[in-house]
């Protein structure tokens, strides 16, 4: 009787927790990011979400197209308001770089979205990015 009760009482609450899984909130992401009207071919976009919620981010390929991942791959970002933010892909350094010579860098450093306020619905989001200095 009392396995019957307690199994009475534990499977609502197992439900519940499966209904809530780690991506419930997150929609769909992805949109291209350009430079002077370019594609821009490298790179991170990070989404930062207002309120609580994972950050997700998407590396930017070659043809300046990103996909958003909160969790696991692709699976987009916690819905609601929030910011994006442009990190420049990081330059090899010569091992015939003598001292003093200035550091290599990527075309792309120092740009930032020109509006990195978003606001990401539910479904199918595509963003488009301009970098701006």
């Amino acid at each position: 009787m009392k396995r019957r009760l307690l199994l009475a009482l534990a499977l609502p609450c197992i439900a519940l927790c499966f209904g809530c899984g780690a991506n419930s909130g997150l929609a769909n992401v992805s949109g291209t990011v350009t430079a002077d009207g370019k594609p821009v071919t490298g790179g991170t976009i990070t989404y930062i979400p207002s309120a609580e919620g994972k950050p997700g981010s998407g590396e930017v390929q070659a043809d300046g197209t990103f996909t958003i991942t909160t969790y696991k791959d692709g699976d987009g970002a916690v819905v609601g308001e929030g910011t994006i933010s442009y990190t420049a892909p990081s330059v090899e350094i010569p091992e015939d770089l003598q001292p003093g010579q200035p550091l290599p860098s990527s075309p792309y450093s120092g740009l930032k979205p020109s509006d990195p306020k978003v606001s990401i619905q539910s479904g199918k989001n595509t963003l488009t990015v301009e970098l701006v200095k």
